[in-house]
């Protein structure tokens, strides 16, 4: 996927990478995330 808008009309994968550190401690951020093909038909409900 080139860019998050066409990743954003479903379906598309999203991934980033991050680094860091602050003093002696180092972090790594990793992800990878498969967006549904459609959005769902309704949101939270309360019963």
């Amino acid at each position: 996927m080139s860019s998050y808008a066409e990743a954003s009309k479903g379906g598309g994968n999203v991934s980033c990478k991050a680094t860091g550190n602050r003093g002696k401690t180092s972090f790594t951020l990793e992800f990878d995330v498969t967006l549904p093909a459609k959005d769902a038909a309704a949101g939270m409900s309360c019963k």
